[in-house]
């Protein structure tokens, strides 16, 4: 076994197999290798950490692996993350399609962080979800595409809603 190998396999059993080999190439500021084959990334990939102030149940996640099912709820890294107060129309809607198309166009590329809750509903966790130190939901509801569901927000995202998309979209029953 070559000397490589064996410190190689030696962090990665005393990381608990959290460490990984480096191999020669630059990363780009998101921490991915920029214009490499196979493109992957290093940094940011699914991050899950409890927070001190709060209970085990309760996290951050960061990925800049990101999918989108639709306007109110996003796939990071692996969990699906429903976005707390946010009331999206649904994808086999006309406004559901356009509001997932134009979540897709805002969240590629992009590292998205999420605050969760702790609370669950169906197979997704909730939590609010930013790209930087912008509130997803926010720019959802303020681009029209989504409505404050007051029932989960508490109104925190009322003054965004749009008068054209309060007129355009049906409001959840349980969100009212």
């Amino acid at each position: 076994m070559s000397i490589k190998l064996f410190l190689c396999s030696l962090a990665l059993t005393a990381a608990a197999a959290s460490a990984v080999c480096a191999h020669s190439g630059g990363l780009n500021s998101k921490g991915c290798h920029a214009g490499s084959k196979p493109y992957h990334c290093h940094r940011a990939q699914q991050e899950v950490t409890p927070t001190a102030a709060t209970p085990s149940n309760h996290a951050h996640i960061a990925s800049s692996r990101v999918s989108v099912r639709d306007v109110d709820t996003i796939v990071v890294g692996g969990p699906p993350v429903r976005l707390n107060g946010v009331d999206g129309p649904e994808v086999s809607t006309y406004a559901g399609k356009q509001a997932r198309e134009w979540m897709v166009s805002l969240l590629r590329g992009e590292t998205v962080i999420c605050k969760l809750n702790g609370e669950r509903t169906h197979d997704r966790m909730v939590g609010v979800c930013y790209i930087g130190q912008r509130d997803i939901g926010a720019l959802a509801i303020s681009a029209g595409h989504a409505l404050d569901c007051a029932r989960y927000s508490r109104g925190r995202y009322k003054h965004l809603e749009q008068p054209s998309a309060q007129s355009r979209l049906g409001r959840a029953a349980y969100c009212k």
